[in-house]
């Protein structure tokens, strides 16, 4: 986990640069695995202080190439699920979805989904929620992840007993 204090400290490229050839050998993907890692920890227990950390990681995307833009948003998003703010979750992970979508990122995509399908359930767009849905469960039996496709399946489930569809 990266502490709020550390995250301050990384305001400017260079100091950002050096955390990550320091800390993670220069692998700036391990950097952003760590950041989420430290954010889902945050939620679980202080939205206050999760709020102000996912702020100052905001500030230190801005040094990161434009394609870990889709992950700076996602976060966001996760963010406002955690707290019940669906529509704003949607918002940000709709623009995620549309720039992994841009760079050809099926497994961006199909992540997202798995978010996705429990923000729509939620907002009462089910029909919405269950597409997305069906669309990640392709990728990722494709892939043979079946951790992911089991959790979708599971996410699907849900969706049809909102929907009233269970035998």
């Amino acid at each position: 986990m990266i502490e709020l204090p550390q995250i301050i400290k990384l305001s400017d490229r260079a100091a950002l640069e050096k955390f990550i050839a320091t800390r993670y050998a220069g692998d700036t993907y391990k950097f952003i695995q760590d950041i989420d890692i430290s954010i889902n920890s945050l939620l679980k227990t202080d939205f206050n202080e999760a709020w102000r950390y996912i702020q100052s990681v905001d500030r230190v995307f801005h040094h990161l190439a434009a394609e870990f833009e889709p992950r700076r948003l996602a976060m966001i998003g996760r963010y406002y699920v955690y707290v019940g703010e669906n529509k704003k979750a949607l918002k940000y992970y709709l623009k995620a979805i549309g720039l992994f979508k841009k760079a050809g990122s099926a497994y961006g995509v199909a992540r997202l989904g798995k978010s996705l399908i429990e923000i729509y359930s939620k907002l009462g767009n089910h029909k919405e929620a269950l597409e997305i849905g069906k669309s990640s469960l392709r990728y990722y039996q494709k892939k043979g992840m079946e951790f992911d496709t089991a959790h979708l399946l599971n996410n699907i489930g849900i969706v049809l007993y909102r929907m009233d569809k269970h035998g």
